[in-house]
């Protein structure tokens, strides 16, 4: 007898955070055209969403237009920090910096 394993709820929850995060990322763009930076705390607020986005599992990722591309300008907008064990070679988003720091690493 087969075994069906049910991931609907990853992808649901993946819908919930990337409807969140497209409505916060029009707020940055909209404060970047305004020229009107955050305070302390909608700035945490951004960066939590932002992460909640990037915990998206990768492949479920890959499935939201452009979706990776925003998440890496947040991240070089300083809204996306990244622990040392997210960065991996295996993720689209994380492995240009992944490679970046390893062949800096090497050549130092």
């Amino acid at each position: 007898m087969p075994i069906i394993i049910d991931y609907s709820f990853k992808f649901k929850a993946a819908a919930e955070s990337y409807k969140i995060f497209k409505t916060v990322y029009g707020l940055v763009k909209r404060s970047e055209l305004n020229n009107h930076p955050f305070g302390e705390i909608t700035t945490n607020f951004v960066k939590e969403v932002v992460h909640n986005a990037f915990e998206i599992h990768p492949d479920i990722r890959e499935t939201f237009p452009g979706l990776n591309a925003e998440l890496k300008e947040m991240y070089n907008k300083g809204y996306l920090k990244l622990s040392e064990d997210e960065i991996t070679p295996f993720d689209s988003l994380t492995k240009e910096i992944y490679f970046n720091d390893f062949f800096k690493d090497k050549n130092s």
